[in-house]
């Protein structure tokens, strides 16, 4: 069976030319139309099979809070097998399909669209056992966390949350691990690259196919290597120079002939390039899969095959589609610049919040953090308090002491005074000076009538007593106003909600699923790369407020202070305030262009 496996050591495959991957774009182009569609039904119509289960069971929306519901419950079950039935249909239409093409392509060989996906569709059949769960689940998951560019749209932006990757950064025992494993993630995405083209292509079974493919890249990984570098490398340099050619250099010729026009000029390109960005980002998607389409080809012939790929003449009418789409909108862009004024809607800033007190520019969690911020004007902090043996509250943000003390010990196996013997430490800390965690009624004493509190109910001490205790201590100080109690355990928050409705009450997580505005709180916040503008938008749909956490990058800070984000906790609070600076600085047409270029 694997007689053409025996390839010569000396097959290496060549790289396309860029006629030949010019000439692929018509058959391409009208299989990512087809293909899109069925995407979108398809995932529609499991999303609503998915939405109708979480409701059988009183759940409109889905949290970090019910991990254990979705892995010890039935219903947690069945919407895992659906969740899994997605990911399988976009394997099939959004990876398949490009095999499948990319295979009758290369042979020479006529099959219509229709029997292409309906052979792409059929092929789940043979996914249907564990070989097949796990690799779904690597190409829809794991892929995406090592780089891997063979992977489906669904997922292609997934990754690490940015608060976990910041642990792992910062710790390089954890980084070391992260790396070993990243790096045996792609070592064996690598081996089994071929799976999939053995099992579409060849009619192979999985087992079969992902056994070539890891004795070919095991025998040619170099070569392979080599010729993606190539290919890559060419499709690069191609962009750049596409993008020098269609926007820096007319805009500088606009500019030093008819400076007047550059306005109009700028718009254009923006709008076209936001309508043409994607349609690169899935044109080049397509080729790299025709080029390891072709790669396994030429091995699987054990022979050098050339790319072959006949000229098409419908390809004229998509270029002509494209020209008449970029003429629309040179008009387009002259009315936006003509009535800047009229269609142009101020944004609101958004409320910047130092995280845990004082963000990096003072010590976690600690008095002299929060009064660093009050000096600085900052709109709130946000911190975390847990309970004592003794029943007081003290401001940390671990389930230990041990790495801002020294000391591994929990809140709730030491009294008030005990911890009060202990002191932070970290890089801003004066050596001679003892600064022990402080207490509750330390931070809202200080901050009474200077800056907004978000407290955030921490650990296995967050429960309805906590926020019985914070409530009382803030109407005590008559601080309800400035306060917004914050938790991620959903039942603290619910409590709340039900109790101490004046109460402002923010319920926090870093996943979601679902109607995201039927999570309890008033204000729902969201991890950096949970926070989508579907989730926002669903989210101010019901009159709730936006907290996005914990955006710490410039670009990363500058796309959420554009948005409609209503509040943003940083450990960068002077940068996202410069950041804001520039921003406010700008004109109208400065960031209709820079949202469009987003």
């Amino acid at each position: 069976m694997f007689k053409k496996s025996e390839q010569n050591n000396k097959i290496k495959p060549t790289v396309p030319t860029f006629r030949q991957l010019w000439r692929s774009l018509a058959t391409i182009l009208p299989y990512q139309v087809a293909s899109a569609v069925l995407l979108l039904l398809g995932s529609q119509g499991l999303q609503l099979v998915i939405a109708g289960v979480m409701r059988i069971t009183g759940r409109r929306a889905l949290s970090w809070s019910d991990v254990s519901f979705i892995f010890f419950n039935p219903w947690g079950w069945l919407i895992l097998a659906l969740g899994a039935a997605l990911l399988a249909w976009y394997v099939a239409f959004d990876l398949n399909v490009k095999i499948l093409y990319s295979g009758q392509l290369l042979r020479g060989q006529r099959q219509s669209m229709w029997a292409t996906f309906v052979q792409a569709a059929m092929s789940l059949k043979k996914l249907g056992n564990w070989r097949g769960l796990l690799l779904i689940v690597y190409i829809g998951l794991l892929a995406p966390l090592v780089g891997a560019h063979l992977t489906i749209s669904l997922t292609e932006q997934f990754r690490l949350p940015n608060f976990i990757q910041l642990v792992i950064d910062s710790t390089p025992w954890l980084w070391a691990v992260y790396f070993v494993v990243m790096m045996g993630l792609f070592i064996v995405g690598s081996l089994y690259v071929f799976c999939l083209h053995g099992m579409l292509l060849d009619g192979e079974t999985l087992a079969e196919s992902c056994r070539w493919s890891r004795q070919t890249m095991a025998k040619h990984w170099r070569s392979i290597f080599w010729q993606q570098i190539k290919y890559n490398t060419k499709i690069i340099l191609t962009v750049v120079l596409a993008l020098i050619t269609m926007i820096a250099v007319p805009v500088v010729v606009l500019s030093v002939w008819r400076p007047e026009q550059t306005d109009w000029w700028e718009v254009f390109w923006s709008l076209a390039g936001a309508i043409i960005g994607p349609i690169l980002t899935s044109i080049g998607s397509c080729w790299l899969v025709l080029n390891l389409t072709h790669v396994y080809q030429t091995y699987r012939d054990g022979q050098e095959r050339s790319f072959v790929v006949d000229k098409h003449r419908h390809l004229r009418w998509w270029l002509l589609g494209l020209v008449v789409g970029l003429g629309l909108l040179m008009p387009l862009s002259w009315l936006i610049v003509s009535n800047i004024d009229q269609i142009f809607e101020e944004m609101d800033d958004v409320l910047v919040v130092a995280h845990r007190a004082a963000g990096n520019e003072g010590v976690e969690n600690s008095l002299s953090g929060l009064q660093y911020s009050i000096d600085q004007g900052t709109y709130g902090v946000e911190f975390d308090i847990q309970r004592t043996s003794d029943g007081h509250y003290v401001v940390n943000h671990d389930n230990t002491f041990a790495r801002m003390t020294g000391v591994d010990k929990s809140s709730t196996q030491m009294t008030l005074a005990e911890v009060q013997t202990l002191c932070l430490q970290d890089a801003r800390s004066k050596p001679d000076v003892c600064e022990p965690p402080a207490t509750l009624e330390q931070f809202l004493d200080t901050a009474r009538g200077k800056i907004t509190l978000f407290i955030e109910l921490k650990g296995e001490t967050a429960d309805e007593q906590m926020v019985d205790d914070v409530v009382a201590m803030v109407k005590e100080r008559g601080m309800e106003r400035e306060v917004y109690l914050t938790s991620i355990e959903r039942p603290a928050i619910e409590y709340a909600d039900r109790v101490y409705p004046e109460m402002q009450t923010v319920y926090v997580s870093f996943v979601g699923y679902g109607e995201i505005s039927s999570l309890p709180g008033d204000v729902i916040a969201l991890e950096e790369s949970a926070m989508t503008s579907s989730a926002l938008a669903d989210i101010h749909s019901r009159g709730k407020q936006a907290i996005v956490w914990t955006p710490d990058k410039r670009d990363s800070l500058d796309h959420f202070l554009r948005t409609q984000v209503d509040i943003l906790y940083t450990d960068e609070v002077t940068l996202a305030k410069t950041i804001v600076d520039e921003i406010n600085h700008q004109s109208p047409l400065e960031r209709i262009v820079d949202l469009l270029n987003e």
